[in-house]
């Protein structure tokens, strides 16, 4: 044993050196009949499957930054990738997976079983490993198919949240116009009640009293009638106060309407925003190769890397019984 230990850590003997490549032939030999044999028995082996499903990730970037520079894009693509990286590996998303596989969402993120990358012109490929093909396809297929469906959910959410944050704003303006109108109405019916009676108006003045009894009146319904008298001044002014005090004791309810309005329509895109889970409304998911039948398949190490393992393992253990049969000799 000494003796073997003393000639494998002998390296600069040049015995040793010559006696290993004298034997060249048989190296050759050996790793040409291990690569051979690693060729022969590779469908045989109980490798692991991997399979693939495709899906197809387009994030307009026209719609979203039109007029983005190129930095502005990286990090919008960036940002969006991750968030779509995030969904990805969702419980809601992997529960399919870790049924099919028998095992949790907790441990199939821990684990080498599911690998996602992205591919360029926008392909995301799952691949998912087992130890059956069919089960390797169906939890690709099963991977592929809810992200899909999370991801189409998420941009409909998002996009009912930009609808509601548009109405959202209208309805923010026509409730400042309406409060604007009612602190002018409020005005107005204060200027009505100290104008005093007068016992007799001019058609001029009549007009123009009935002009602002119109506006008052803000075009809803019909107006109330001309009064017959136009010269009575009294009949206006009294039909122009009694509008006023109408107008102004409808708009605490208008307020309140739109108010109320406003407040269910920021609940509602507060819901879809968290419906959303940050996804851009401008992303667009599309399956590929989604059907567990006919998806790509193939083994987690490759018929080239078990023949040059092989052929490795031969010359090491060539190797180890030259030196064993060397040591015995010494």
């Amino acid at each position: 044993m000494k003796a073997l230990w003393r000639r494998l850590t002998a390296l600069d003997d040049p015995a040793a050196w010559s006696r290993w490549l004298a034997a060249w032939r048989l190296w050759l030999l050996a790793g040409l009949l291990a690569a051979a044999l690693a060729a022969l028995a590779y469908p045989f082996l109980p490798l692991p499957w991997r399979a693939r499903a495709e899906v197809v990730v387009d994030h307009d970037l026209e719609a979203a930054l039109p007029a983005g520079t190129d930095r502005h894009l990286f990090y919008y693509l960036s940002r969006e990738n991750k968030k779509l990286e995030a969904l990805a590996w969702a419980d809601d998303v992997l529960a399919p997976v870790a049924q099919a596989l028998g095992t949790s969402p907790a441990d199939l993120r821990r684990g080498d079983i599911l690998t996602l990358r992205q591919e360029k012109d926008g392909l995301w490929h799952f691949w998912a490993t087992a130890s059956d093909p069919a089960v390797a396809r169906a939890a690709a297929a099963a991977w592929a198919q809810a992200f899909v469906a999370a991801a189409q959910d998420a941009r409909a959410a998002a996009q009912e949240a930009e609808n509601l944050r548009v109405q959202q704003r209208a309805l923010a303006e026509k409730l400042a116009e309406t409060r604007f109108l009612c602190a002018h109405l409020a005005q107005i019916q204060a200027e009505l009640q100290a104008l005093p009676p007068p016992p007799e108006t001019s058609p001029w003045q009549a007009w123009a009293l009935w002009e602002r009894l119109a506006w008052l009146h803000g075009g809803v319904g019909d107006l109330p009638p001309w009064p017959a008298d136009t010269a009575d001044g009294r009949a206006l002014l009294r039909a122009a106060r009694d509008l006023a005090q109408a107008r102004v004791a409808a708009c605490p309810q208008q307020v309140a309407a739109l108010e109320a309005q406003l407040d269910a329509l920021a609940q509602a895109q507060v819901q879809a925003l968290q419906r959303a889970r940050g996804i851009s409304p401008f992303v667009s998911v599309t399956p590929s190769q989604t059907a567990a039948e006919g998806l790509p398949l193939r083994r987690t190490v490759g018929r080239g890397t078990a023949m040059l393992a092989a052929a490795l393992l031969a010359w090491a253990g060539l190797g180890l019984a030259l030196l064993f049969r060397g040591g015995r000799e010494a």
